[in-house]
């Protein structure tokens, strides 16, 4: 490819600038980094005379330091946004799909075929050129295949390394780690890195083909090293967008799999080097190397960038497309096919039309004859209608989805609309949900374009009442014939953005899709459980669990179809309890990875639900019954529950979490972090519905004798330190570090990972740990004496949690240790004034009676009572609980009476005993 001679005037966007701010310091990209642009390139010093408008940053870096969706609101705020939105150029090296929804022309690795932004240019990762391989003899290669690295939270990367692995034709390499090799953070210590980049470069010179599934962000990373290598990649990303396709044959040195055969790999590459003998493998790795250098090497970026922008520019219309006249329709599909073929490239339409056809012809239609070739018509039939085949050449530009449900909506989801249609099949009610349910969650800001059959125009009016309550919409009637009213609703983005993002009015542009899963509290009965329901796999993984496992199986009773054991390497009778209770048992071999173990005992599951659970925990009859419920009642994919813990340090107060236990199987859900593993971000990332329920399970795991918790708290500390070995800037395994060197004793190291966490204000980490990381650090602080620290701490903790009732009482408690009890006093008064922390409340709770034993210790410790006291202590053998007087009253009264108020303390005990001759004989015993 030459290098085009005509120059493209860029405006870039310049710190100091038009009040342009840009968030890192450490983002430039380096073709930007200069004084000079890069041949073809010349810049310009207004925006109005620009070609495009450069951010000239990377914006990963943004992404992960806020996310995308805020990441998104800043490109919002960009001084020329609004004016010149189609003009914009950002790059986005980063390994996530999820459309941005702005207009403009988007750099970006990860890049998949259905989740466009509509000027989307892919990119290859920028790797490690490692073309000193590309010579090798691969007759003399020991290994047909390999895999060395990470196991990443998709599933496919295991199935086509197991795979390969159960291939007995196939010499190959796997070896499952989790961290990229040749991929290691810049924070790492050199000699890490140095390891890390030569245990890899060997995997690759000693392999023919090179594993390549795909990362949760569609792409392959291992792809474009395999190419910098000469070696044959083995693809599996199908609906991955390969850079630079126009110009490299990828299928001439490539073996694509299907994703849906990532299983069959081992079976299909097998018998695909049956037909490649080494000298034509070699062969294939040299056009591989040799494409890697003409277009993938990160030196040909610029004129990549060149090649892409001077044809954007050339195919974009003179006239923006919102801009240019429309002439009057006559019928419903003539104003459809006007509306569709002023979309831009790459645009997509969404039909809901019940089984006319025509509609979803005339979108295609529209895009085919404005040479929209990139766009696509989505139809979405109804329920118990059959998807039917849409004839050439018209079928090329629908992608029809399955029959509406929560799955095909979740591909819906992904995708940034820019045009909605439904037809007349809708009632006002329909309508109504449709804009209130969909609109927030499509990503779509384009036009919305409804048919009202009825006579009295209840669907329309159902419409315009949603816009006057939302003022998402400008409605409008666009036709209006005896048998039908066709209307338009189209996205009133000033308003929309003043009040979402608070800036001034900018042009329609589609917002990104919501990722965020719906989010409900339920509650059920637990007393008559259903007598059928569908069928449950228990999931568990053990190591050494004799002592529990029996217990937490007899629990379950008959409320799991099947059990899933793994076992990870038990030296005692635990496999053998496992299979008396009729569990599945499987091995694995353990790699300090609790999230990998128990992904594998979820790839086992054939029900259709999962259940997960460990050793130590028990579930009770009536939680039994609620599960049941819940699985029945149909109102969620995924179900949590409250795992209740007593608390180990101190027996007065438990512990509660909220885990996601329950979900249906077939959903993708994989657990990450090889320590603490959770479901949520994987439940986040899809589109599904997620309730938190009162159904409680005990986990008696942190009442363990002191040996054994202590042994597992040093097994959790190696794995901790290999996390932050890897990432050493991890607020989560610094908090993590913090408490398990606290319970090991280690206060000094202790004191100051917490300070981390503390001094990054939560970041990286969930409310919840935020709040534990204050208390181990306040309880830190008074056992190395640094009192004031801890008081410091203390008082911004409670400003923090300002509703922790648990908080109030733990501040009680430090200043009646300190023997400070107008202090105390101050607190635990405070502390009543709040409501009891419920089992709804995730954290440390204390048990009843714990805050009225520790206020009436600071009663007693206000003022001098000791004589009272001495005296009042012969009337404790009376029963108080059996008179409902708490300890905290009692020490009140003692307290009243020692000030002699002694009609204060006769009343109260009088009202409390009923009139019995309780309260007198109480008093007679204090006085004498």
């Amino acid at each position: 490819m030459t290098q085009p001679t005509e120059p493209l005037k860029l405006y870039v966007y310049t710190r100091g600038r038009d009040n342009f701010i840009f968030p890192l310091n450490h983002a430039p990209l380096p073709m930007f980094d200069g004084a000079a642009l890069p041949p073809g390139f010349a810049a310009v010093d207004s925006p109005a005379e620009a070609d495009f408008i450069v951010l000239p940053f990377e914006l990963g870096l943004l992404v992960n330091a806020v996310g995308i969706p805020l990441m998104v609101r800043y490109l919002r705020t960009l001084p020329f946004f609004a004016a010149h939105a189609e003009k914009h150029v950002y790059f986005l090296r980063h390994d996530d799909s999820r459309p941005l929804g702005v207009l403009g022309v988007i750099f970006r690795v990860g890049a998949n075929r259905f989740h466009r932004d509509p000027l989307t240019v892919a990119l290859p990762y920028e790797t490690e050129d490692f073309g000193a391989l590309a010579d090798a003899d691969f007759a003399a290669l020991p290994f047909d295949a390999a895999f060395v690295g990470y196991i990443g939270l998709t599933d496919l990367r295991q199935k086509m390394a197991d795979s390969v692995r159960a291939e007995p034709s196939l010499a190959a390499k796997i070896v499952l780690r989790r961290m990229f090799f040749g991929h290691v953070g810049q924070n790492d210590s050199l000699e890490k890195q140095a390891r890390y980049r030569a245990e890899y470069r060997q995997s690759l010179a000693e392999t023919r083909t090179v594993l390549c599934p795909r990362g949760e962000g569609e792409g392959s990373i291992r792809f474009f090293e395999a190419m910098s290598a000469g070696r044959v990649p083995v693809l599996l990303a199908d609906e991955h967008e390969l850079p630079f396709a126009d110009q490299i044959d990828y299928d001439a040195f490539t073996l694509r799999i299907p994703q849906a055969d990532a299983a069959r790999t081992g079976e299909i590459l097998a018998a695909w080097l049956k037909n490649h003998p080494p000298a034509e493998l070699q062969r294939m790795g040299k056009l591989a190397r040799r494409a890697w250098v003409e277009h993938i090497d990160p030196a040909n970026l610029p004129r990549q960038m060149h090649c892409y922008l001077a044809r954007i520019k050339t195919e974009q219309p003179a006239i923006p497309a919102e801009k240019r006249p429309r002439r009057p329709a006559a019928t419903e599909l003539e104003y459809l096919y006007a509306r569709a073929a002023e979309l831009p490239r790459h645009s997509v339409a969404l039909a809901v039309t019940g089984n006319d056809r025509l509609p979803v012809l005339t979108l295609a239609q529209a895009f085919a004859d404005a040479g929209n070739s990139d766009s696509r018509v989505l139809v979405l039939p109804l329920p118990n209608e059959s998807p039917e085949e849409f004839p050439l050449p018209a079928a090329k530009f629908i992608s029809v989805l399955p029959p509406y449900s929560n799955e095909s909506l979740a591909q819906v989801r992904v995708r940034s609309v820019h045009l909605l249609y439904f037809s007349g099949i809708f009632t006002a009610d329909d309508t109504h949900a449709l804009l209130k349910n969909w609109y927030p969650t499509l990503g779509f800001g384009g036009i919305f374009i409804g048919v009202d059959r009825t006579p009295d125009r209840q669907v329309w009016h159902a419409a315009e009442s949603f816009c006057r309550e939302s003022g998402w919409f400008t409605p409008r009637i666009a036709l209006k014939t005896a048998a039908y009213t066709l209307f338009e609703l189209e996205f009133n983005a000033a308003a929309t953005f003043r009040k979402t993002f608070g800036f001034q009015p900018a042009p329609m542009l589609p917002l990104p899709a919501a990722s965020a899963p719906p989010v409900r509290q339920l509650n059920f009965a637990g007393r008559v459980p259903p007598a059928r329901y569908p069928s449950v796999s228990l999931c568990m993984i053990v190591k050494n669990e004799e002592g529990n496992l029996a217990d937490c199986l007899r629990s379950v009773g008959d409320f799991p179809a099947e059990i899933i054991v793994v076992d990870t390497g038990s030296t005692d009778r635990t496999v053998e309890i496992a299979e008396s209770f009729g569990a599945k048992v499987s091995r694995f071999d353990w790699i300090d990875d609790f999230a990998a173990a128990r992904n594998a005992a979820i790839r086992r599951a054939t029900g259709e639900w999962v259940f997960w659970m460990d050793a130590d925990d028990r579930i009770s009859p009536q939680n039994l019954a609620r599960l049941k419920q819940a699985l029945v009642s149909g109102k969620a994919d995924v179900y949590s529950a409250r795992i209740v813990s007593p608390n180990a340090q101190h027996r007065q107060s438990r512990s509660v979490a909220h885990h996601l236990r329950l979900f249906r199987n077939g959903l993708g859900l994989t657990f990450i972090y090889p320590l603490h593993e959770d479901l949520n971000l994987a439940a986040a990332s899809r589109p599904l519905t997620v309730a938190y329920t009162n159904i409680e399970i005990e986990h008696v795991g942190y009442v363990l004798g002191d040996d054994l918790f202590k042994q597992k708290t040093r097994r959790n500390l190696r794995i901790i330190r290999k996390c932050l070995a890897e990432d050493p800037h991890s607020v989560r395994w610094h908090h993590h570090l913090g408490m398990s060197l606290a319970i090991l004793g280690e206060q000094k190291p202790a004191i100051s990972a917490l300070e981390f966490v503390v001094a990054q204000g939560g970041r990286g980490i969930s409310e919840v740990e935020f709040y534990y990381a204050h208390l181990w650090l306040i309880s830190l602080y008074s056992k190395t004496h640094r009192f004031d620290a801890a008081e410091s701490l203390l008082q911004q903790a409670m400003k923090r949690f300002s509703r922790r009732q648990h908080l109030f009482i733990a501040a009680g408690m430090f200043y009646l240790d300190r023997d400070d009890p107008e202090n105390a006093h101050h607190w635990l008064e405070q502390a009543q004034q709040l409501p009891a922390e419920s089992l709804d409340v995730q954290g440390q709770t204390w048990l009843p009676g714990t805050l009225d034993d520790y206020l009436g210790q600071a009663y007693l410790l206000l003022g001098d009572v000791s004589r009272a006291r001495a005296q009042y202590r012969r009337a404790d053998g009376i029963s108080v609980a059996k008179e409902n007087i708490t300890p905290g009253e009692l020490h009140k009264l003692e307290l009243t009476l020692a000030r002699g108020n002694v009609f204060a303390v006769v009343e109260r005990l009088a009202s409390r005993a009923n009139g019995q001759p309780f309260a007198h004989n109480l008093l007679a015993q204090a006085y004498h």
